[in-house]
């Protein structure tokens, strides 16, 4: 893989798989149990099988969703500020 995955993080699929599991576009992520989940397609990859699936698959970190993420934790960041000013 290009990037090692990251659970908390999505990720966007830049070479297909060996097996054809994953190809290009698909939009991946590592789960709590380090099963691959797939948005594109709505499955998994249970952890043991994980190895042969991702074999020659590359990713990289799909920045659309990691702005829209920051946005949103930006906005609750600022609504907290607003809380404890309010607070004081």
């Amino acid at each position: 893989m290009k990037h090692d995955m990251e659970q908390g993080m999505r990720y966007i699929v830049t070479k297909d798989s060996n097996d054809g599991t994953f190809v290009v576009g698909d939009k991946v992520e590592l789960l709590h149990d380090n099963a691959v989940g797939n948005w594109t397609v709505g499955g998994w990859i249970d952890a043991v099988d994980v190895p042969e699936a991702t074999a020659g698959m590359e990713v990289e970190i799909d920045i659309v969703w990691l702005n829209r993420k920051k946005d949103v934790l930006q906005k609750q960041l600022d609504q907290l500020n607003r809380k404890v000013q309010d607070a004081k």
